[in-house]
């Protein structure tokens, strides 16, 4: 039989009831096969808890911090290079704070502060690692595995003094919550930052612990900046009222042995003409660092939060449930395509090699002129 006779439209026909029956006849296989898929599907999505998502979303203040432009220009571009100024920090290095995040350092401050949480049993105060650890499930999955790390409580926070298992532990917590954090930044230096658990109460409370954290965390390094202007102030104060106090002092010394009028000579004029300007534009300089200083200091006094919460997270969250049905479904048809497929393949592919065979069969016997 050669390629046009298999495709006329008896032939088709013949075959496609054949292939039915082969169908019918395997069924119970392709059905088997549906039904495990799906279940396993099923059961994988039944067993997932339901996540609760926390969102919270910040930009820097822009009105945070203090006039350190102005400052710059009075006590010296020079010196204090690098400090930086508001237009500096109200624009915001937000790459920096998205990065400082996900730092182990900030999620240690926050996993290592005391707070209060509210159990079915009751409140309960404690670590926040120990809450995370509990309600995430992670103590209970160690548990079952016979892992010592189940037993293992922090009961301080200086972390150079860690054990070994105290480290392994901290280093758990902070891998699996550098995977549930994940953040956004919009196109008008929005960030938008999202936390998943599997605890309502943990993601809400969580994410305003580490908000808090990184705001706190992020404004000492501002006040540390606009300390060091006013401590290069006040030195710069004292500098000039060491200069002042000496040309005074020469100031005096002069006229004491120099007395201009009783000599009468130019000379010891314009000698007593140089030192009281030299006098007096120490002393204006002197009291123009004094009230520099005071600009300083009372910048520092005032410094503002150099970041602003735009939306904190409200109860309830949005909960993220597995839909074991949808998933079930799926492996149905997963199962009767690939059950179909192999039955169905297989016996196609037997075919075709027997469709081969025959042609090779049939030109061993009926050679062509060329073959000749």
């Amino acid at each position: 039989m050669d390629l046009s006779q298999l495709l006329t439209a008896e032939n088709i026909q013949k075959q496609l009831k054949r292939y039915a029956w082969l169908w019918l006849k395997w069924s119970w296989l392709v059905l088997i096969l549906a039904a495990a898929l799906g279940y396993y599907l099923y059961q994988s999505k039944a067993k997932l808890p339901t996540r609760y998502v926390a969102r919270l979303s910040f930009s820097m203040n822009e009105g945070g911090g203090a006039d350190q432009g102005y400052l710059q220009q009075v006590l010296g571009g020079g010196l204090f290079a690098g400090l930086g100024g508001s237009s500096e920090l109200a624009s915001g290095n937000m790459g920096r704070l998205q990065e400082l995040l996900s730092t182990r350092r900030l999620l240690q401050m926050a996993l290592f502060e005391e707070v209060e949480m509210i159990y079915p049993e009751g409140p309960k105060k404690d670590f926040m690692i120990h809450h995370y650890l509990e309600l995430q499930g992670m103590r209970k999955q160690w548990a079952e595995e016979e892992r010592a790390l189940a037993n293992v409580y922090f009961k301080h926070k200086k972390f150079e003094t860690f054990s070994r298992q105290e480290n392994v532990v901290l280093q758990a917590a902070v891998g699996r919550i550098q995977q549930q954090l994940t953040q956004e930044l919009s196109p008008s230096e929005i960030l938008n930052i999202r936390f998943v658990s599997n605890s309502e109460v943990l993601s809400h409370d969580f994410i305003n612990l580490l908000y808090d954290k990184l705001n706190t965390y992020y404004s000492n390094q501002s006040v540390e900046k606009q300390r060091r202007i006013f401590e290069a102030a006040r030195s710069r104060r004292d500098s000039l009222e060491q200069e002042m106090d000496q040309a005074e002092e020469d100031y005096i010394k002069y006229l004491n042995q120099h007395n201009a009028t009783a000599q009468g000579r130019y000379a010891e004029s314009i000698r007593t003409q140089y030192l009281a300007r030299k006098l007096s534009g120490e002393m204006e300089g002197y009291f123009l660092a004094i009230k520099n200083v005071e600009t300083a200091k009372l910048a520092l006094e005032q410094q503002t939060p150099l970041l602003q919460v735009i939306d904190r997270p409200l109860y309830p969250l949005y909960a993220e449930r597995p839909n074991p049905r949808l998933f079930l479904f799926i492996g149905l048809f997963l199962g009767f395509f690939l059950g179909t497929s192999l039955v169905l393949g297989i016996q196609g592919a037997k075919d075709l090699m027997k469709f081969l065979k025959a042609q090779q069969a049939a030109k061993k016997e009926h050679p062509t002129e060329d073959d000749a």
